[in-house]
């Protein structure tokens, strides 16, 4: 699984999950330039919030969390391990 290093610690992320997000931005890309950039901005700032702080996100699905895009209709699903979320 790909790491995702960010300055409160280290994310990894499943591969289907970069895919979707990388679907996602090619939708976004669609429309604009700009939403995709938006989207990418987006993303980063909330695995940052991820990693900051994963149990200010609600119960999810079987032991996972949930964290909601703000301005688009994405969340990321996410479990918390020993050394990273």
């Amino acid at each position: 699984m790909p790491d995702y290093r960010v300055d409160a610690g280290l994310v990894r992320i499943h591969p289907d999950a970069l895919e979707e997000a990388e679907a996602a931005t090619d939708r976004c890309l669609a429309r604009s330039h700009r939403a995709a950039i938006s989207f990418l901005d987006e993303f980063d700032r909330l695995v940052e919030r991820i990693a900051a702080s994963p149990e200010n996100f609600p119960a999810f699905d079987f032991g996972t969390r949930r964290a909601q895009f703000r301005r688009f209709p994405y969340f990321l699903v996410f479990r918390e391990r020993d050394g990273c979320h």
